[in-house]
């Protein structure tokens, strides 16, 4: 009896252990499907069948050192062009550089023809006697000032300001201005006196042009400028059949002045 009661234990106790072993093999072996969805395989490149000839990647073609820049990189190495140089194309007076009548009366300091200037510019007055005016500014080079030529309208009928502007302001420099001029009109030109014997050219560059609402056209014999703001100071300027100024038989001057 006592050996079957020991049979029967024994069996008793290896059906406790049977659950428990067979749990411990389950955890430590992988799950069916468990492992395959675990580990994710990289899909196979299409391989050509074959006898089919894979296609070429293009690659982009380095640039060439020889191509020239766009854009912004090609403005900044373009050369800036260089800025006109400017003159003055006649004399010019004034006692007040900020406001200089286009009369141009001969009156003050003289602003030699063939000055070099710079910012020859056409503006509108904004404030006190200028304002609504027609301006013309420039900067004298040599001292960096500031000039500025009132357009008077109705001594220039017919005309603008910008032709205005042509007559005082050019791209020629003083030689280039008295090209072929003779010694008598240099000196006119160089001391501001006109002459006998002077052509209009010369005159034009010695005094400036003549105001137009009395002067009308270039081809009269009689140019009329105008020496101050007073009255009745004017200067008529007499020109012969060749065009050469002439000394007006009543005025009584040195030997070769007008």
């Amino acid at each position: 009896m006592k050996q079957v009661r020991l049979a029967e234990l024994f069996v008793f106790g290896i059906m406790l252990v049977l659950p428990y072993a067979s749990m411990a093999a389950d955890e430590t072996a992988p799950a069916k499907g468990v492992g395959e969805r675990s580990v994710l395989k990289k899909p196979a490149a299409d391989k050509p069948d074959a006898g089919e000839v894979a296609p070429r990647t293009e690659r982009p073609a380095p640039a060439r050192l020889s191509e020239e820049p766009q854009g912004p990189e090609r403005q900044a190495l373009e050369p800036a062009e260089p800025e006109t140089q400017l003159y003055t194309a006649c004399n010019l007076w004034y006692e007040r550089p900020n406001r200089i009548s286009s009369i141009n009366y001969k009156r003050g300091i003289r602003l030699p023809a063939g000055t070099p200037v710079r910012d020859a510019q056409i503006e509108v007055g904004t404030s006190g006697l200028l304002r609504g005016k027609a301006l013309v500014r420039f900067v004298r080079i040599k001292d960096g000032m500031l000039f500025t030529l009132v357009f008077e309208p109705e001594y220039h009928p017919k005309e603008t300001i910008e032709d205005y502007k042509r007559k005082v302001i050019t791209t020629k420099d003083f030689e280039a201005l008295t090209k072929g001029f003779t010694e008598t009109e240099l000196r006119a030109v160089r001391t501001g006196k006109l002459k006998i014997g002077m052509s209009k050219e010369a005159v034009l560059v010695a005094w400036g042009y003549p105001p137009k609402h009395r002067t009308p056209s270039l081809e009269s014999k009689v140019w009329t400028y105008w020496l101050s703001r007073i009255p009745n100071q004017i200067k008529r300027i007499h020109f012969d059949s060749q065009g050469k100024t002439v000394r007006f038989p009543q005025e009584n001057r040195e030997p070769d002045d007008l």
